[in-house]
Protein backbone atom coordinates (compact mmCIF):
# COMPACT_ATOMS: atom_id res chain seq x y z
CA UNK A 1 0.00 0.00 0.00
CA UNK A 2 2.34 2.50 1.27
CA UNK A 3 4.47 1.76 -2.37
CA UNK A 4 1.17 2.74 -4.36
CA UNK A 5 0.70 5.63 -2.17
CA UNK A 6 4.40 7.16 -3.47
CA UNK A 7 2.68 7.61 -6.68
CA UNK A 8 0.39 10.73 -5.04
CA UNK A 9 0.10 13.39 -6.63
CA UNK A 10 -0.14 15.36 -3.23
CA UNK A 11 3.56 15.89 -1.76
CA UNK A 12 2.41 15.14 1.58
CA UNK A 13 1.36 12.03 0.85
CA UNK A 14 4.33 11.01 -0.87
CA UNK A 15 6.65 12.23 2.08
CA UNK A 16 4.66 10.32 4.50
CA UNK A 17 4.69 7.03 2.35
CA UNK A 18 8.05 7.37 2.16
CA UNK A 19 8.82 7.74 5.61
CA UNK A 20 6.85 4.98 6.35
CA UNK A 21 8.50 2.74 3.53
CA UNK A 22 11.87 3.58 5.60
CA UNK A 23 10.55 2.51 8.95
CA UNK A 24 9.06 -0.29 7.95
CA UNK A 25 12.16 -1.56 5.95
CA UNK A 26 14.51 -0.64 9.47
CA UNK A 27 12.13 -2.52 11.84
CA UNK A 28 9.85 -4.54 10.73
CA UNK A 29 11.11 -8.30 9.40
CA UNK A 30 10.08 -9.58 6.10
CA UNK A 31 9.65 -5.75 4.86
CA UNK A 32 12.84 -5.62 2.56
CA UNK A 33 11.09 -8.64 0.21
CA UNK A 34 7.28 -7.04 0.36
CA UNK A 35 8.40 -3.51 -1.00
CA UNK A 36 11.20 -5.16 -3.82
CA UNK A 37 7.79 -7.66 -4.90
CA UNK A 38 5.74 -4.58 -4.73
CA UNK A 39 7.92 -2.58 -7.30
CA UNK A 40 9.58 -0.65 -4.77
CA UNK A 41 12.47 -0.21 -5.77
CA UNK A 42 11.83 1.30 -9.49
CA UNK A 43 9.34 3.87 -7.93
CA UNK A 44 11.86 5.21 -5.19
CA UNK A 45 14.35 5.53 -8.09
CA UNK A 46 11.48 7.33 -9.88
CA UNK A 47 10.93 9.38 -6.99
CA UNK A 48 14.80 11.17 -6.82
CA UNK A 49 13.81 13.91 -9.24
CA UNK A 50 12.26 15.46 -6.47
CA UNK A 51 14.13 18.27 -4.94
CA UNK A 52 13.16 18.15 -1.09
CA UNK A 53 16.84 17.50 -0.06
CA UNK A 54 15.48 15.95 3.26
CA UNK A 55 13.22 13.77 1.16
CA UNK A 56 16.13 12.68 -0.99
CA UNK A 57 18.01 11.28 1.49
CA UNK A 58 14.98 9.16 2.80
CA UNK A 59 14.73 7.71 0.06
CA UNK A 60 18.47 7.04 -1.09
CA UNK A 61 18.54 5.48 2.78
CA UNK A 62 15.57 2.94 1.62
CA UNK A 63 17.33 2.63 -1.92
CA UNK A 64 20.32 1.50 -0.09
CA UNK A 65 18.85 -0.82 2.80
CA UNK A 66 17.22 -2.53 -0.10
CA UNK A 67 20.07 -3.01 -2.49
CA UNK A 68 22.79 -4.05 0.43
CA UNK A 69 23.86 -7.25 0.23
CA UNK A 70 21.09 -8.15 -2.86
CA UNK A 71 22.74 -8.30 -6.16
CA UNK A 72 19.40 -8.18 -8.19
CA UNK A 73 18.09 -4.70 -5.79
CA UNK A 74 21.57 -3.42 -7.07
CA UNK A 75 20.82 -4.48 -11.01
CA UNK A 76 17.04 -3.33 -10.60
CA UNK A 77 18.29 0.20 -9.25
CA UNK A 78 20.77 0.92 -12.09
CA UNK A 79 18.32 -0.35 -14.61
CA UNK A 80 15.57 1.72 -13.13
CA UNK A 81 17.96 4.56 -13.06
CA UNK A 82 19.01 4.67 -16.12
CA UNK A 83 15.35 4.36 -17.71
CA UNK A 84 14.45 7.75 -15.15
CA UNK A 85 17.45 9.11 -16.21
CA UNK A 86 18.33 9.63 -12.46
CA UNK A 87 22.07 10.55 -13.12
CA UNK A 88 21.27 14.65 -12.84
CA UNK A 89 21.09 15.10 -9.83
CA UNK A 90 20.19 18.60 -8.01
CA UNK A 91 22.98 20.65 -7.61
CA UNK A 92 24.67 20.10 -3.87
CA UNK A 93 23.13 17.04 -3.32
CA UNK A 94 25.60 13.78 -3.74
CA UNK A 95 23.68 11.25 -4.57
CA UNK A 96 26.69 9.32 -6.46
CA UNK A 97 27.79 8.41 -3.42
CA UNK A 98 24.64 6.02 -2.51
CA UNK A 99 25.17 4.80 -6.13
CA UNK A 100 28.86 4.26 -5.78
CA UNK A 101 27.89 2.17 -2.49
CA UNK A 102 25.94 -0.18 -4.54
CA UNK A 103 28.86 -1.85 -6.34
CA UNK A 104 30.97 -0.31 -8.90
CA UNK A 105 30.30 0.12 -12.65
CA UNK A 106 32.00 0.22 -15.60
CA UNK A 107 32.53 2.94 -18.21
CA UNK A 108 31.68 0.41 -20.89
CA UNK A 109 28.04 0.57 -21.02
CA UNK A 110 27.20 -2.44 -19.18
CA UNK A 111 26.90 -2.89 -15.44
CA UNK A 112 29.41 -5.36 -13.47
CA UNK A 113 28.78 -6.60 -10.13
CA UNK A 114 31.84 -7.67 -8.16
Amino acid sequence: MCVKLCSSPIESVVFYAITTLHNLLLHQEGAKEAVRLAGGLQKMVGLLSKDNVKFLAIDTDCLQILAYGNQESKVTVFEAAYQHDCWCVPPGFVLAETFRSFCPITVTGHISIH
